[in-house]
């Protein structure tokens, strides 16, 4: 039998102090146990593809991407 997989992306923002959430597998290890503890049976995957630095504007809440770090 052949599956289909759902591909999606998702952004978090990075903790700028050390501690929880400062290391981007922070966020790739709790995806991935609410996924398993959700979805087990579908077999979820995640995996951290690159990271990139923003640009917060002053007047807005709107941001610019600047690069990829991984």
């Amino acid at each position: 039998m052949r599956y289909k997989k759902s591909v999606i992306e998702v952004k978090i923002r990075i903790d700028p102090v050390e501690g929880w959430g400062y290391n981007p597998s922070d966020h790739v290890e709790m995806l991935q146990e609410m996924l398993n503890s959700a979805v087990h049976h579908y077999k979820p995957e995640v995996r951290l593809l690159r990271v990139v630095w923003e640009r917060r504007t002053l007047n807005s809440d709107s941001t610019a991407q600047q690069g990829e770090l991984v």
